[in-house]
């Protein structure tokens, strides 16, 4: 099912598919507002890194301290 709607993503609706990662540094997870509501319920590493709750974390700082042209928008990315 979720190759299913991977293919569907990409091959009909034109979206990217990224293998995003597991594990993600502070910011990242700060810039989509998961921190700091979130760090009881959230699983890190003693070095400083988060386990992602969804792959939304890892997809939106693909253009983190981005400046983008209006034309490129939307971007669509799906993840695995």
């Amino acid at each position: 099912l979720a190759q299913f709607m991977l293919d569907l993503h990409t091959g009909e609706n034109g979206y990217t598919e990224v293998n995003p990662p597991l594990l993600v540094k502070d910011a990242a997870v700060y810039g989509v507002g998961q921190l700091p509501k979130f760090a009881e319920d959230m699983f890190h590493t003693d070095n400083g890194y988060w386990l992602v709750p969804t792959a939304e974390v890892p997809l939106t700082n693909l253009v983190n301290d981005t400046v983008l042209d209006e034309k490129d928008l939307p971007l669509r990315f799906t993840a695995n």
